[in-house]
């Protein structure tokens, strides 16, 4: 069974330090030549295992699946039946498996110096022995459902504390976006490219245009979205892909892979447009030839993204030092998608690579 309730690692070492001492109290105050042939110590650490039984079957089950799911009336059900199972195991373990025999000891002397003899030590009525049992049984209850209480605030609480964090990350990633709308290098050279195939190829001029028309339109209305259709997104790197082209030479080899299906999946906006900048920024070369890969494959809920270009020692001296680009997409990618993505860059002999894998539905 799945339980709602997850334990990161420092409550499971809280927990360890705290059961480690409860297992040395006994040790300190107990002599050591009697530890391990003591019957009474084998007594203490089998109440102590049983105390721990009692707390974690709480903690790990009973409060995790019927306190927080809202049903209050089976948690008290369950745990006053729980209470008294555990009572009886009590009774079991000290008056069966340990039953307590009677303690002889030989006496002081009293103040008129007649001695006090031998006392016999009786055990406590059994009505005492039941009281004692369901009162420390109903203690240990207590004690795991206020832990499990206290823990989920503190999650909520960090769970919140990230929302914020997230939602002002992407408040910050949108105001960068507006600030930097238009790329003027980027536009200044589409423009350029255009201009000079009016002459050449008038049809194929009219259509990057209506690229560039394109391209434009979903820069300036579809980051202000939290998320998007990733077919548009497809779209919008196909039209900015083909505008990339008019800058680029037959010595560039260009592979471009998207999906026809997008599973009906959505992202957000602008996700991947730094990794497939960098191939154009940072894999063409006007003397050498050159190539550059883009794909993108989707897996169910996955989207595997990768680029591939060639490195130039001449152009890519820097390229280790990720620019802004890079590293705000690392920052949103950790924001929204925590735990749910891998993303590995780095060279490997002539060429760079970006493998980026993303659960979206996890």
């Amino acid at each position: 069974m799945k339980l709602k309730l997850s334990y990161d690692k420092r409550i499971i070492i809280l927990h360890i330090l705290i059961w480690i001492f409860i297992l040395i109290i006994p040790i300190y105050f107990i002599n050591t030549s009697e530890i391990i042939l003591n019957p009474h110590t084998i007594r203490i650490y089998s109440n102590i295992f049983l105390f721990a039984l009692i707390f974690y079957i709480n903690y790990l089950w009973i409060v995790p699946h019927y306190f927080f799911k809202k049903n209050k009336e089976n948690y008290f059900l369950t745990t006053g039946c729980f209470i008294i199972i555990s009572s009886f195991l009590m009774w079991f373990v000290n008056d069966f498996l340990f039953h307590p025999e009677i303690i002889n000891f030989q006496g002081a002397e009293s103040e008129l110096g007649n001695p006090m003899g031998i006392r016999e030590q009786l055990p406590p009525p059994p009505f005492i022995i039941i009281i004692h049992n369901l009162l420390t049984s109903t203690l240990f209850c207590g004690l795991a459902l206020v832990s499990g209480i206290l823990y989920k605030n503190s999650k909520e609480a960090k769970k919140e504390n990230k929302k914020i964090e997230s939602e002002n990350a992407n408040l910050d990633y949108e105001l960068t976006l507006l600030k930097n709308k238009v790329n003027p290098h980027f536009f200044f050279n589409v423009l350029n490219n255009i201009y000079v195939l009016i002459d050449i190829n008038k049809e194929e001029a009219q259509s990057m245009i209506i690229q560039l028309s394109k391209t434009m339109r979903y820069l300036l209305y579809e980051p202000g979205e939290k998320q998007s259709e990733l077919k548009d997104e497809i779209a919008f790197y196909k039209n900015y892909i083909n505008l990339m082209k008019l800058r680029i030479d037959e010595n560039v080899k260009l592979e471009v892979s998207f999906p026809e299906d997008d599973h009906g999946l959505h992202v957000p906006p602008l996700l991947f447009l730094a990794f497939i900048e960098n191939t154009f920024k940072f894999g063409i070369s006007s003397k050498e030839s050159s190539f550059i890969v883009i794909k993108m494959i989707i897996k169910g809920s996955k989207i595997l993204f990768t680029t591939r270009n060639k490195l130039f020692p001449n152009i890519n001296i820097d390229r280790n030092k990720e620019g802004h680009g890079i590293n705000d997409t690392k920052k949103r990618l950790n924001f929204l998608f925590p735990d749910q993505f891998t993303l590995n860059t780095g060279k490997n002999k002539n060429e760079y690579i970006v493998e980026l894998e993303i659960d979206i539905n996890k």
